[in-house]
């Protein structure tokens, strides 16, 4: 863009030197051309300063989105751990009942079996030493 500029003001000034019909006119004509020079110049440099607020606008807002993206991914590594970690606690549980299972069911086993050989005994657990 500024070259632009440039390139209009200085084919304004060759053609004002070549059809002025004195100096005074072509330092009028130029003076004005520099004015309008000057105008552009202005108006680029505020376009420029927009244009950069625009660009870090854009840029906040993309950091901010990245940001949002990095926070679902943690968040969906926690779930998955949460998950995880749940299920497998349901496991632990499962097992434990399953163990529990095992122990209460041996101890019916015994007491069925000692009562057999043993008449009146009832349970061994609840039997005591005399």
């Amino acid at each position: 863009m500024q070259q632009n500029i440039l390139s209009n003001q200085a084919n304004n000034i060759a053609n004002v030197e070549r059809n002025a019909t004195s100096g005074a006119q072509a330092l009028a004509i130029a003076s004005g051309l520099q004015g309008n020079s000057n105008q552009a110049f202005s108006d680029l440099a505020l376009k420029e300063a927009q244009d950069k607020q625009s660009r870090f606008g854009i840029l906040s807002n993309v950091s901010q989105l990245m940001t949002q993206e990095g926070d679902k991914v943690y968040q969906d590594k926690l779930r998955k751990y949460y998950d995880d970690l749940n299920y497998k606690r349901a496991l632990e549980g499962a097992s434990m009942q399953n163990k529990q299972n095992f122990f209460g069911g041996l101890d019916d086993a015994v007491n069925t079996a000692a009562s057999f050989f043993v008449p009146g005994a009832g349970s061994l657990a609840s039997a005591k030493p005399k």
